[in-house]
């Protein structure tokens, strides 16, 4: 039940409450070129005025999660299994300020290796973040899976990264204050779009993050005829 009122600062009432078998949903619809799975669940209140300028959000609390989802195209023979997904947004004062959302946690299996994102954000006008990344991803696998269409993207990326702290004392230089710190590691990561005339290539990288550094090591990539080669932080 979603109730709104007016158009520039509207006043919404809304109650979001699903249950929801995603293979039934997907045989009732027939959605094309796609099989479904997964319980997911949805429950969802906010009440209040949006007022974009002025930075106020509806009173809002609610859960979204997804148990045991699964995700497979007519594009690629493997799906994406596994999908767990608990998710979790409050606002108890209207102003984005209050706005806290906890992502604990995500996670999917794709080709035999598991993906794992935990993220805990607060206050958008000075965001305080807790965020943790750990997996290995094809990238030209993942994007098969969705035939993107007028983008191309390969490679293999391996991160295991966590970052904490608050906006301004990052922006502030106050460093102590973080705790960053992992490993990106990238190799044959090569994209094509519309926007490049030609394919964008990057043939291997090791980015190391220490609180307000990021060192990176053997940064080898090509665009066109140019070579680039880093070193450094």
């Amino acid at each position: 039940i979603v109730k709104t009122e007016g158009l520039s600062k509207p006043t919404i009432d809304a109650k979001i409450n699903t249950a929801v078998d995603l293979a039934n949903l997907d045989r009732a619809f027939g959605i094309g070129n796609m099989d479904l799975k997964g319980k997911l669940n949805v429950d969802i209140n906010s009440k209040g005025i949006y007022d974009k300028v002025n930075k106020i959000v509806p009173i809002t609390k609610g859960t979204i999660s997804l148990k045991n989802g699964y995700i497979k195209t007519d594009y690629y023979p493997n799906p994406i299994k596994n999908i767990n997904l608990l998710a979790n947004v409050s606002d108890n004062s209207g102003s984005i300020k209050d706005l806290k959302i906890n992502l604990s946690p995500a996670s999917f299996e794709f080709e035999g290796k598991p993906i794992y994102v935990q993220a805990a954000l607060e206050n958008l006008e000075n965001v305080k973040y807790d965020i943790k990344a750990k997996g290995e991803l094809e990238l030209a696998k993942i994007y098969k899976v969705f035939s993107t269409k007028g983008l191309d993207l390969e490679g293999y990326i391996k991160a295991d990264v966590a970052f904490k702290g608050t906006q301004s004392d990052a922006t502030s230089g106050n460093y102590h204050k973080l705790n960053n710190k992992g490993t990106l590691v990238l190799r044959n990561i090569k994209t094509t779009s519309e926007y490049l005339p030609k394919p964008f290539l990057i043939k291997d990288g090791t980015f190391v993050f220490n609180q307000d550094k990021m060192n990176f090591n053997e940064f080898n990539a090509i665009y066109g005829q140019s070579d680039l080669k880093m070193n450094g932080y």
